[in-house]
């Protein structure tokens, strides 16, 4: 089967971007022909390359509204979409699943969108979640199935009205299964203190600033904190300057060997203020971290709370303080709480739990869309609106 993935960015290591490049490797390597179709390349980009996976770079795909830029990344798809031919659309982000619906639409080629975590979610900006409401509402018509990344986004949906429940299936992100990472309970002392960590771009969905003001509340305890992930770092660092913490931070940046940096750590933190499913929970987990996280969207779905870890509610700077300090306290905790969310990630999180699921539903939208009339009307409709004349399916 030939699939199209249309994600706007793959300038950037994040959820969207390695879920696409696990599904087109892994379709490649089973006999599938995956092209994935993107506004930026990046490292990830060079991995699929490296594995005969196609890549197609169309620079009128951006992020921001750009009427004039998107009509011509919309008029830029659907060109591709025709050259390939493909037996289904798979979108991915925001501008991506706007425009990729439409293209998929005209042309009359399935389309499945998948939401890795709604805009219209809890903890967003009021206004933009009642603008991303709506713009989902009225793209939601155009594909023929969405997919959550988990059930909360699922039941988000449901409860704004976005599609109807049997349009909307739940598939949980999953990961490839890695050797287990041997750990030895330690106390803490002043060669060797507990190493705490936290993978997240520094924007406003993270809440690093939290995360800063509860380990303020432990400056008597011995540990040690990584902050991964890229963006602009400056008033994080500014924050732990005031709060005479920086001596003990290390910002490591954006990496591509998350792995090892997690085999490393002794506990896992990701502080947000809203999220959909994280992945980066996922891959603690599988390095038998117990793992501290807010109290947003699908959290619960993998973290256990007082089995694998903590979840605390949102901005709860002092809940955060106390869970973090019996974890620093207790390292036999610490190993426990890890080896139960090694095997919660083994039971249910693997990346075989994602591939096999995707791949029936691709065959399963591809197979109703066979079945039925091509829907000319809506057709004209978006030809005439849009004036997309002279592109061929």
């Amino acid at each position: 089967m030939r699939i199209v993935y249309l994600i706007t960015r793959m300038d950037s290591i994040g959820g969207a971007q390695i879920h696409v490049r696990d599904l087109a490797l892994w379709l490649r390597e089973n006999g599938h022909d995956p092209i994935v179709v993107t506004g930026a390349c990046g490292p990830v980009c060079k991995t699929l390359l490296d594995a005969g996976v196609q890549v197609v770079e169309t620079r009128h795909l951006v992020r921001p509204i750009q009427p004039l830029k998107d009509i011509r990344a919309l008029r830029a798809v659907m060109s591709i979409l025709g050259e390939c031919a493909p037996a289904l659309v798979s979108c991915h982000s925001s501008k991506a699943g706007i425009l990729g619906r439409i293209a998929a639409r005209i042309m009359e080629i399935p389309v499945i969108f998948t939401a890795h975590g709604w805009a219209f979610t809890e903890g967003v900006p009021e206004l933009q979640r009642l603008a991303y409401r709506t713009i989902e509402r009225l793209c939601a018509p155009l594909s023929d199935h969405i997919v959550t990344v988990c059930r909360y986004d699922r039941q988000l949906a449901v409860a704004a009205r976005i599609a109807s429940p049997n349009r909307i299936t739940t598939i949980h992100n999953g990961m490839p299964l890695l050797p287990p990472v041997h750990r030895t309970a330690r106390k803490p002392g002043a060669s060797m203190p507990t190493r705490i960590g936290m993978v997240a771009r520094f924007d406003s969905q993270k809440d690093h600033e939290t995360l800063l003001c509860a380990l303020a509340r432990l400056r008597d305890k011995v540990w040690r904190l990584q902050l991964i992930g890229g963006g602009d770092t400056s008033k994080v660092a500014r924050m732990a300057a005031d709060l005479d913490l920086l001596d003990r931070i290390e910002f490591v940046g954006e990496s591509s060997n998350v792995p090892n940096l997690l085999a490393d750590l002794d506990i896992f933190c990701l502080i947000s203020r809203w999220e959909g499913f994280p992945r980066s929970i996922l891959e603690a987990m599988r390095a038998a971290l117990p793992v501290i996280a807010s109290d947003v969207a699908g959290v619960r779905e993998s973290v256990e709370d007082s089995l694998t870890g903590y979840v605390v509610p949102v901005g709860d700077d002092r809940l955060l303080a106390k869970s973090l300090g019996e974890l620093i306290d207790l390292p036999g905790l610490r190993i426990a709480m890890g080896n139960r969310g090694r095997n919660r990630f083994e039971n249910r999180f693997t990346l075989e739990h994602m591939l096999r699921p995707t791949l029936s539903l691709y065959q399963a939208v591809v197979a109703s869309a066979a079945s039925q009339p091509a829907l000319s009307a809506d057709q004209g409709v978006f030809r005439s609106l849009l004036r997309l004349r002279g592109v061929r399916r």
